[in-house]
Parts: C-alpha cells; sequence; structure tokens
C-alpha cells in the first residue's frame, strides 16, 4: 500500500533538485541519456547547457558521484565554494587579470580542498608559497600530485549552479566569459585537469553574444534536451526503482509508452482520464506529456503536486480528480518559473505573460482551463 506522505512523495519522485537528494536514492533512479555520455567523454572541457529545470545538476552529480565510485580525483564546487574566487575576480576591471584571477582560485581550491584535506599534503610539501604561485605553476604542482598521488588520473572539477543571482548586468557576462576563457587555458595547456560545469541556456546565449572570445570554447559545449518520451521514461525509471520492478534501463526503452503506463505508472497513477471534456477516457500519460516543456522537473512537479492531493484524500493511487485539482497551481508555478528564467533577457515578459490572461466579452468572463493556462507555461 502507497501512502503518498511528504517523504514517500520523495522517494518515489525524486527532490526536487538533485544536488540535495540522497546519493543512494539518486544512484537508484538515475536515467542516462547521450548528454550524460558526452558529459563523461576524455576532453578537459564540458559546458553543460540547458533551460532550467532541465536536468544539468542531475549529470553533474552522477558524473561526480562515478568519479568517486571508481576512486578517481574529483571535486564539486558550488557558488558558496567559490565566493572569495568570484570577487577577487570581480575586483580586476581588466579582462585578460580577471581570467588570470578565476585561474589561481580555481586552481588553489582544487589543490587546498583535494589534496591538502585528502593526503595531508601540508603548503610546505606543494609549494613553498602557495597563495603567490601563479595559475601555470599551481597547474603543474596539480599535475605533479596526480602523478605521484593519484596513479596519473586525471582530477574532474565540477562548478555547479555557478549562475545563481544572475542579474544579466555587463559585469555578470564579463565574469562568466573569464571563467570560461580560464577553464578553457587551463585544459587547453594542461589535460590531466579537466572541469566539467553546468551553465543555463539563457546565460551561455547572452555570454557567447557579448564576447566574440567565446567560439572558442563553443565545442566544449553540450546542449541538453529531453524529449517527452525520454522524460516519459525517466519517470518510469524512477517508479521502477523505488517498487523494485525488475526492469533495466534497455528493457524500458523498448517498451511502449502504453505498456510503461499499464506495467509500471499504474502504480502511482490511473492509466486512463476518467473526467469528462476532450481528454475524456484518454491515456493519462498523454496528457501528462503535453504538459511538460520537455524538462524533467516540470513532470515531477506534476506528479508530487497529484500526489499530496492523493495523501489529502487518503488514496493508495492518483486518480484523475487529484490530477485535475494539481493543475491550477501547476500552471501558475510554471507560468513563474518563466517569468523568473527569462526577465533577465525579457524585462517586460511578465507584462506580455499578463495580457494574455482572459477578458470580458460581452459582459461575460470568458473562462480558461488549467490546460490552457498550463500552455503559457510552455511557451
Amino acid at each position: 500500500m502507497t501512502q503518498f506522505d511528504d517523504v514517500t512523495i520523495e522517494k518515489i519522485f525524486g527532490a526536487d533538485d538533485a544536488e540535495n537528494e540522497d546519493p543512494t536514492r539518486f544512484k537508484e533512479y538515475f536515467y542516462r541519456n547521450r548528454a550524460y555520455d558526452s558529459l563523461v567523454s576524455d576532453l578537459s572541457a564540458r559546458i553543460l547547457v540547458g533551460h532550467k529545470g532541465i536536468g544539468k545538476s542531475a549529470l553533474l552529480k552522477r558524473a561526480y558521484l562515478d568519479d568517486q565510485e571508481k576512486g578517481l580525483p574529483s571535486i564539486w564546487l558550488r557558488p558558496n565554494d567559490i565566493v572569495n574566487v568570484r570577487t577577487a575576480a570581480l575586483a580586476q576591471t581588466d579582462f585578460i587579470l580577471r581570467i588570470e584571477e578565476w585561474k589561481r582560485g580555481l586552481l588553489l581550491e582544487a589543490i587546498e580542498d583535494f589534496f591538502l584535506n585528502k593526503y595531508g599534503l601540508g603548503s610546505r610539501d606543494v609549494v613553498a608559497e602557495l597563495t603567490n604561485a601563479k595559475p601555470r605553476d599551481l597547474s603543474r604542482i596539480l599535475e605533479k600530485a596526480l602523478a605521484e598521488k593519484a596513479d596519473g588520473n586525471p582530477i574532474n572539477i565540477y562548478i555547479d549552479d555557478i549562475d545563481r543571482a544572475w542579474s544579466a548586468s555587463p559585469d555578470d557576462i564579463r565574469n562568466i566569459s573569464a571563467l570560461l576563457n580560464a577553464i578553457r587555458d587551463i585544459g587547453g595547456e594542461f589535460p590531466k585537469i579537466r572541469f566539467r560545469m553546468g551553465l543555463r541556456s539563457d546565460v551561455y546565449f547572452l555570454v557567447r553574444t557579448s564576447d566574440e572570445s567565446t567560439d572558442k570554447i563553443e565545442r566544449n559545449v553540450i546542449w541538453l534536451r529531453w524529449t517527452n518520451d525520454e522524460i516519459f521514461r525517466l519517470a518510469a525509471k524512477r517508479v521502477v526503482s523505488y517498487f523494485s520492478i525488475r526492469k533495466s534501463d534497455d528493457e524500458i526503452n523498448v517498451m511502449s509508452q502504453r505498456q510503461i503506463s499499464e506495467q509500471i505508472l499504474s502504480k502511482v497513477i490511473t492509466p486512463r482520464y476518467q473526467g469528462r471534456g476532450r481528454w475524456e477516457d484518454r491515456p493519462t500519460y498523454s496528457i501528462l506529456m503535453s504538459m511538460t516543456r520537455a524538462r524533467p522537473r516540470d513532470l515531477i512537479k506534476l506528479f508530487q503536486l497529484s500526489a499530496r492531493n492523493a495523501y489529502a484524500d487518503r488514496a493508495e493511487v492518483i486518480t484523475t480528480t487529484h490530477l485535475e485539482r494539481s493543475l491550477e497551481p501547476y500552471s501558475q508555478e510554471r507560468l513563474q518559473d518563466v517569468i523568473n528564467e527569462f526577465k533577465s533577457e525579457l524585462p517586460e515578459i511578465e507584462k506580455l505573460l499578463l495580457e494574455m490572461r482572459p477578458t470580458k466579452k460581452k459582459g461575460q468572463l470568458q473562462k480558461i482551463s488549467s490546460s490552457q493556462q498550463t500552455g503559457y507555461a510552455q511557451n
């Protein structure tokens, strides 16, 4: 019997942000795609670009956990880990010096956080004056340590959520551009020092169109995209792993959507829509897929909202009624997501979307269905 309390909902469908997910459960339900294969390829720089909520952090985290499982050198950096580096870089008005500041800061983080802590190497064992060393010297120190302490394996430096608090200001754009240049410079000269970074598509677009030097990192960019079919199978993998159903990724991949709906997702949601209207008696999966914006987080959010409605009714399976009650808050949240994501590029986007609201006609308020509201959030 399934009770959709908050703990169970998170165990089945996953957390909103993969970086804070329990590693064991995360590895159980992770669904591998082609972008992941590109991310873990043997190249010095990998820049994972995609919309908000599309799964950049999830792919980065799985690659990082894979390194840990294999005992390979790796380090995970988030904005709070490199706030001093960012501040020092912003203080440099000269672009070249800003690039050098990013190089020094990232290399120091790698040396201090990984090698000093893991192997107990004191700063005197590494270099007499670590803080005064130039980026090239730091790179050589790091490569030497890799050769002596890590069997010559490369180190992967993961940088996640670097565009937090992004405001699209000229300084923000130049700073991200300097970071990308720093990554390219280090990896190009020292291939044993590798970077894997996630970047929102709107951030990448502004940086790419504002700095001509970024054409040199274009070959390192991986565009993360999902088809609705892939997202559907991703959801199936989460249900399969939670209920311990013996289905491998390969087996899920060859199943039809109808088979997945009836044999797997029926554990958590009714296979057919039982309400009235144009969706009457249609497969529930086709309705779910029409509401996502080709982003895994959208489908997970919809499942979470519907499951909470089921819990309120003490139901063991999400029914059509539970799904319908989730549509309005789901649509409102996705609409706000669109505004938050693109307001730096389109300052008037909120006004534009609100102008698309229903208007009174002949004294009557034209009602808009929840599905149509969701359509606004998709566009």
